[in-house]
């Protein structure tokens, strides 16, 4: 049978186009297509002839090779042949348009009556990620006005239907109020609720009837500091639009004094403002909980992309630790090996978005996958095989902490999946003990501070105990502990929890094996304590180190290796100036007896 010289002739004519595309854009030939997949050759012409439909286990076959989820290529049939019966949908009039949803509606009818183009073949045509494309024929209308244009025009939009589809864009935009970044509101919530400007007035948030609004730019006090620095909360002060656009002149001296003022302010209205501040910190934090500190993309295509170095975790569904580590890895062995994404995606038949997935750790690769990976990125090493194929494994096995899963949120979940992993555990202290260090009165009592019902508290205490028990007795696992002696001089529950808790420290520091405790003195000298609450996970071969900094509601991970080195570096600067572990468990007596005695 010739090849069809142009596969758009049959009543399934916009699904052949599709099928052509996707084949055109993997590089293969029709006969390359049939082997790879091992569907019939008849069968593949046919559906690039628009004749009929390959079967759902043919299109299953085929979709791999394709570089497309068997899923996406069983929606497109479904699609293509829910047009052939009642003929390609009319598009909704636009105007009528009224809700995110309502308006995805609208666009995928639109798409369906332009032949049903494939995301990526939208993609190339308009210069938007297929990702989000896939975000907005969901609901999720969060594209500028110039790219809803651009989508509007491929899909063969009249000029009416694209003023009507903009014009509809426009209210939803209104709808949603001013969405500032996470790290502003973070500022924001802890820091500052007017301008930092001598003088300044203006409110940086104001309830403007069910929305809350956010008017703050961010000034650099040290614009000319290193990147490590540039983005760190200490070098950034809020200003009010209009202050922020004449600030220039003002030194550095001058931005630090600012801030301070705005701090002493704001703790002063805190109490006026606890529910206003409440109500934006639900309505827009924890809405948007993911802080992403930018790094320059590698290049995979015309897109510059983003990576995540550090990632702030609240109460949204989290990547395992196990994923994360595993995509970290396969990840830095696909640059050492000079491989973009695309290149790996197009040899192997995944899509780049499946690639992507993998590598940030929301995406659980099946072993045979990973073995093919290991081929190509030439891991050799037996042992690297095998703590992949493991980490691969323990990422598709149910959790030990599932039973808590429904009190736990979600960063702390993380947290513990990331100390079942760990081979070895370095934490500073500042604020609270450490939570594999607390005992059950201390874990209750600090629980008990915080939101929920007695049960909850008493199940988290149980998880932090089920926590302290899986690490002590756990092979090859250690710990290293700096706690500022701050800690233990500010009291959590009662003396007698605080006696128990410091003599449970000095047995846990005589086992040697395991724990190595030390304390670091309030008169200490040359102490980087500006370190905060800092944990540092290392693991077995060749995975990279985590850093974790917790916070009030969540908590930052880090994973930028430039990054979790200064928090190394700053580690063993306070472990060097630190008692040593006999001293500290003398130290520990003497602050029992002359505290909590």
């Amino acid at each position: 049978m010739p090849r069809p010289a142009k596969p758009a002739q049959g009543k399934y004519a916009g699904f052949a186009r599709s099928v052509r595309a996707l084949r055109d854009a993997a590089g293969l030939s029709v006969q390359t297509l049939s082997d790879a997949s091992g569907v019939p050759l008849s069968s593949v012409y046919a559906a690039e002839s628009g004749t009929r439909l390959p079967t759902e286990e043919n299109l299953a076959a085929m979709a791999p090779a394709l570089g497309i989820e068997v899923e996406a290529a069983a929606e497109m049939r479904r699609s293509a042949d829910h047009d052939a019966r009642l003929g390609s949908p009319a598009a909704a009039d636009p105007h009528t348009l009224r809700t995110a949803a309502e308006l995805a509606d609208w666009l995928s009818a639109l798409r369906a009556r332009a032949g049903m183009p494939t995301l990526r073949t939208l993609a190339s045509v308009t210069g938007t990620s297929p990702s989000s494309l896939s975000r907005l024929f969901s609901g999720h209308v969060h594209l500028r006005q110039d790219q809803l244009t651009t989508i509007l025009e491929a899909l063969g939009a009249t000029e009416r239907e694209r003023d009507e589809a903009v014009a509809c864009w426009r209210r939803l935009q209104r709808d949603r109020g001013s969405r500032p970044s996470s790290r502003t509101l973070a500022l924001l919530y802890g820091a500052a609720t007017s301008c930092a400007y001598p003088g300044c007035t203006v409110p940086l948030i104001r309830r403007d009837g069910e929305h809350y609004r956010v008017a703050v730019e961010l000034a650099h006090i040290e614009p000319g500091a290193d990147a490590a620095y540039r983005e760190h909360f200490d070098n950034l002060v809020l200003l009010c639009p209009q202050h922020h656009r004449s600030h220039g002149n003002a030194s550095p001296e001058d931005l630090r004094a600012w801030k301070a003022v705005q701090a002493t302010r704001a703790r002063e209205v805190a109490h006026s403002h606890d529910q206003l501040l409440l109500g934006i910190f639900e309505t827009f934090f924890l809405r948007r909980p993911t802080l992403f500190v930018a790094e320059p993309g590698d290049g995979d295509d015309h897109r510059a992309r983003r990576r995540e170095p550090a990632r702030y975790l609240q109460d949204e569904v989290a990547p395992s630790a196990a994923r994360m580590l595993l995509g970290r890895v396969l990840r830095d062995w696909r640059e050492e090996r000079g491989l973009k994404q695309q290149e790996v995606a197009r040899r192997l038949g995944f899509s780049p978005s499946k690639l992507s997935r993998t590598e940030s750790g929301h995406h659980e690769i099946r072993e045979q996958d990973l073995h093919r990976l290991l081929a190509l990125y030439k891991i050799t090493s037996l042992r690297e095989q095998q703590a992949l194929i493991d980490l691969a494994r323990i990422a598709g096995q149910p959790t030990w902490w599932h039973p808590w899963s429904a009190v736990a949120q979600r960063y702390l979940q993380t947290v513990v999946s990331f100390e079942d992993l760990a081979v070895r555990i370095r934490s500073f202290d500042v604020l609270y003990l450490h939570g594999l260090l607390q005992t059950k009165t201390y874990a209750q009592a600090l629980i008990e501070r915080g939101r929920g019902t007695r049960d909850t508290h008493l199940q988290l205490v149980d998880l932090r105990s089920e926590r302290h028990t899986r690490f002590t007795t756990a092979k090859h696992k250690k710990m290293i502990c700096v706690i500022h002696e701050g800690v233990l001089r500010h009291p959590v529950g009662t003396r007698e929890v605080m006696a128990e808790q410091i003599d449970h420290l000095i047995t846990l520091s005589q086992d040697d094996n395991r724990f190595q405790i030390r304390l670091a003195e309030f008169d200490g000298f040359d102490m980087p304590i500006e370190l905060g609450a800092t944990t540092i996970f290392d693991f077995e071969g060749r995975v990279p180190k985590i850093a974790y900094a917790e916070s009030l509601d969540g908590g930052l991970f880090i994973q930028d290796e430039t990054m979790v080195e200064n928090r190394e570096k700053a580690f063993d600067k306070l472990l060097v100036r630190s008692l040593k572990p006999e001293a500290t468990r003398l130290k520990l007596q003497q602050l029992a007896s002359d505290h909590y005695t």
